[in-house]
């Protein structure tokens, strides 16, 4: 007789989970900035009865556009947008109760991110080259950033029961990383539960 019965693999294939989720973010990298809407994929598993561990993808935003070089001071363009996406790991201390499960988040990201910045004058970059471009009226400097950059996430949230297998997830999140990256999001979306 085999000691995994098939009601043990049922109970282990429902503690796991997919997670679609269309999020507005507000994003902030060196002096650059976007608030655009973003999605997250994610995938989740119990790794206790008060513990979820998730391993996502997240598209933050996508509204970079490479600033065109200024003829001068005046033509400056002082926010070129943000690109931003990377992949998380993170843990959820969770709370089950009759409508749902109250979390908080705890995890990493490495998050790949392109932007480029202007400045009059000679200046230098926070983690990028400076180029100086010469101008009618004097010179410019160009902070072009495109690195990948290890964040912390913290959140809260709540999946509300709506059937069987499925969830409606509301959440909030702060992400922090070098060269001032700082994202709060907000989250509405469906789980899955297998």
């Amino acid at each position: 007789m085999c000691a995994f019965h098939s009601s043990s693999y049922a109970n282990l294939l429902e503690k796991n989970y997919l997670l679609l989720a269309p999020e507005f973010n507000d994003v902030s990298v060196a002096d650059s900035s976007a608030s655009e809407p973003g999605l997250s994929l994610a995938f989740g598993t119990e790794i206790h009865p008060q513990w979820y561990a998730e391993v996502g993808y997240k598209l933050i935003a996508a509204d970079f556009e490479p600033p065109v070089e200024p003829l001068s001071t005046n033509e400056l363009q002082l926010d070129s947008g943000v690109d931003a996406s990377g992949l998380y790991l993170s843990f959820l201390g969770k709370a089950t109760g009759q409508s749902g499960e109250l979390f908080y988040k705890l995890g990493v990201m490495a998050m790949t991110y392109e932007t480029s910045n202007q400045y009059d004058g000679e200046q230098g970059c926070d983690d990028a080259e400076p180029r100086v471009l010469a101008v009618s009226d004097g010179s410019v400097t160009q902070c072009d950033y495109d690195d990948t950059a290890i964040a912390g996430i913290v959140g809260a949230g709540f999946d509300f029961f709506v059937g069987y297998r499925a969830q409606i997830r509301l959440q909030v999140e702060h992400i922090r990383g070098n060269n001032d990256i700082q994202i709060n999001s907000v989250q509405l979306g469906y789980r899955y539960n297998f």
